[in-house]
């Protein structure tokens, strides 16, 4: 009977054990589907939102008219206003530099072949920032795309100052800053 008793009582522990082991189970379940869901709801908030940056750019760019003025293919000078856009610089700034510095040729090479491309920019200064960005100097997107961002950078180290930022670009060195 002792036995038997034992028997039992062995089962109920057993079976209580399995049924908390199950329950623990359904609980780390039940969050793991809650963690999941929370994350669905992150992922599809940045979804919304890139497919609203896309939506502002792509309507921005659509507005966008090529100029006749300007030697550069319309795709390119689109990619040049989106860049323009997003750096917060001025594409008639940007079509004005690259006529200057180059005529609009992206083999140009200048000051005794330290400077190179549409935007004339120097690899000994700015190859770093290049390398940080994934530009390669010498491909023409990627020159105008690295001038845009020196000409942004200078505009706010000097405070929106046009003048003083063409001053700092034209220095041609990341270090001067323009008084």
């Amino acid at each position: 009977m002792k036995n038997r008793q034992r028997t039992q009582n062995i089962r109920i522990i057993r079976l209580i054990y399995s049924i908390l082991i199950i329950t623990m189970i359904v609980v780390i379940y039940l969050q793991q589907i809650e963690i999941s869901r929370n994350i669905s709801s992150v992922v599809e908030k940045l979804e919304k939102q890139q497919e609203i940056v896309i939506k502002e750019e792509t309507e921005v760019i659509s507005e966008w008219q090529p100029y006749n003025t300007v030697p550069l293919e319309d795709e390119f000078q689109k990619y040049i206003y989106a860049l323009c856009e997003r750096y917060a610089v001025d594409f008639e700034v940007i079509a004005a530099m690259i006529k200057t510095e180059s005529n609009f040729d992206a083999s140009a090479v200048g000051d005794n072949g330290e400077s190179i491309g549409l935007m004339q920019i120097q690899p000994k200064w700015w190859k770093e920032l290049a390398d940080e960005n994934n530009l390669n100097i010498s491909n023409p997107k990627d020159n105008v795309h690295l001038g845009i961002i020196i000409l942004a950078d200078a505009l706010n180290d000097n405070d929106g100052n046009l003048d003083k930022a063409l001053k700092q670009y034209n220095s041609g060195n990341p270090n001067t800053k323009s008084n």
